[in-house]
């Protein structure tokens, strides 16, 4: 049975904008957890006197609820689909008990992420954008005039951005054309960023610098994102979630069968008089012995000399039955877990010559600093939790390939490791630093895997390279001489 384990990092602002004229915020957001997944809302609201503002609010907490209430897992098509004509019930029944409501409505962008799939759904102009691989992708297509005219020709893109009739939708909740575009499931990535928002972000901010603040933390893209739209006019209310998905592991989940019951070892009589007869002959061939010779005796009685201690060869292969006890070893001590898949196929893809590691191992709890264990030519043990997790050092996924990559390098050093000392050398923390060669291998190397990243990862004064003067190199391990954020 295939399991996915998720590991997501949320932020999320509202701001009333700049706009004096505006004296609440009309939108609406919303972050839930439950037997459904991970839901997404943000909901912009219209309609006079209070109406926008309870529209989104409405919206938001009835598609909560009919998720809470009514989710049947398999059906996340049908689920968004009702949940929305929910809402939209509930807007009208408001809109009944108030005439002041009567024209209040509000958009929707919807989003559920389950396992290692997402789903998406919107109506008006509200939008969803994908940053995946360096490239930005808007999910959702607006229903408004604008588009409309965009699509039939009539404008172009940079007209769209400043027509006079960009903020009048063809579709919201609360109005009789209400029906929403759904998509989905659609495959999850690890590190997919997604941005939900209202269009109070998107009339002042170009794509390029969406996808330039999704590359950021996201509670500081958040805030990023909002100080810039009203430093342009700030004229909406301007919502906005980013999602960041930090890690997407399938792994299976195998029934464990158990062992049948040993038998209990019950000897015959014949084998226990076998047993008796043998004995009895060992013991009487030990007393026809004849005494040792004196002089044999004193040699059997000079303490022998002791061995000289073989030095390191810089040279020696630890043959396979050590490597595999060594291995053993470090597994018992480091916890050894599953490696992510999308971290085993870069590692497959540039662990080519046959001078480099083989295998690509995670571990839960390094020791002190060292980040990177190195059995030369055979295994290197990374502590990946301890690199992405929000406790440990928050290192970007190309950056831990890079690491990956320097290990690789390591790795091609023939091992000198002497068996009965491995412990002691194995974990003796890195103080050697990143030399100028093992530098420009690993960058090498990372070119098979990413030639157009390389240059600029590797580049002393940008991304990895920034790392480059807090690694510690060890015979056998990589140390990150940094505190942990």
């Amino acid at each position: 049975m295939e399991q996915c384990t998720v590991r997501l990092r949320v932020a999320n602002i509202t701001d009333i904008g700049r706009n004096p004229a505006r004296t609440k915020n009309e939108d609406f957001y919303g972050y839930y957890e439950g037997d459904y997944g991970h839901l997404f809302l943000v909901c912009d609201g219209m309609g006079g006197h209070e109406g926008g503002e309870i529209a989104s609010r409405v919206a938001v907490e009835s598609i909560r609820k009919y998720f809470e209430t009514s989710y049947i897992p398999g059906e996340e098509l049908k689920t968004i689909s009702q949940s929305v004509e929910f809402a939209q019930g509930k807007i009208l029944e408001a809109a009944q008990h108030d005439p002041d409501l009567a024209d209040m409505g509000t958009t929707l962008v919807l989003m559920l992420i389950k396992g290692a799939q997402y789903w998406q759904a919107h109506v008006g102009d509200s939008r969803i954008y994908l940053s995946r691989g360096g490239a930005l992708l808007q999910l959702t297509k607006d229903h408004s005039e604008v588009q409309m005219m965009l699509e039939s020709g009539v404008i172009t893109r940079e007209q769209a951005s400043t027509h006079p009739r960009r903020n009048f939708i063809t579709k919201s909740l609360g109005h009789s054309s209400f029906e929403p575009d759904i998509a989905g499931p659609r495959v999850l990535q690890q590190d997919d960023v997604f941005l939900l928002c209202s269009d109070g972000l998107t009339q002042y901010i170009k794509d390029d610098e969406l996808l330039q603040q999704m590359e950021e933390e996201p509670s500081i893209a958040c805030h990023n994102l909002v100080d810039i739209a009203n430093q342009r006019g700030g004229d909406d209310n301007i919502t906005v979630q980013i999602v960041h998905v930090q890690q997407c592991t399938t792994f299976s989940l195998r029934q464990e069968v158990p062992a049948p019951p040993k038998k209990k070892f019950s000897p015959s009589l014949a084998m226990i008089a076998t047993i008796v007869v043998f004995l009895g002959a060992v013991i009487w061939y030990s007393l026809s012995l004849t005494k040792v010779p004196e002089q044999q005796a004193t040699e059997l009685q000079a303490p022998k000399p002791k061995k000289e201690k073989k030095r390191k060869a810089s040279t020696r292969v630890m043959g396979d039955t050590q490597l595999q006890t060594l291995e053993q070893a470090i597994g018992q001590r480091l916890a050894a877990r599953d490696a992510d898949p999308a971290y085993q196929e870069y590692f497959a893809k540039i662990a080519s010559h046959p001078g480099q590691a083989q295998n690509l191992k995670f571990i839960t709890n390094p020791q002190g600093k060292q980040m990177a264990y190195i059995l030369p030519r055979h295994t290197i043990y990374l502590a990946f939790n301890q690199l992405q997790d929000k406790g440990g050092y928050n290192m970007k996924a190309d950056e831990i390939q890079a690491l990956i990559a320097l290990a690789l390098v390591r790795s091609e050093v023939e091992s000198g490791l002497e068996e009965e000392n491995w412990q002691t050398e194995l974990f003796a923390p890195g103080t050697a630093a990143v030399d100028e060669q093992t530098y420009n291998a690993a960058r090498e190397l990372y070119r098979k895997y990413d030639p157009e990243n390389a240059a600029v990862l590797f580049a002393s004064d940008r991304r990895f390279g920034k790392y480059r003067n807090l690694i510690k190199l060890g015979e056998y391990n990589l140390s990150l001489d940094m505190p942990r954020k």
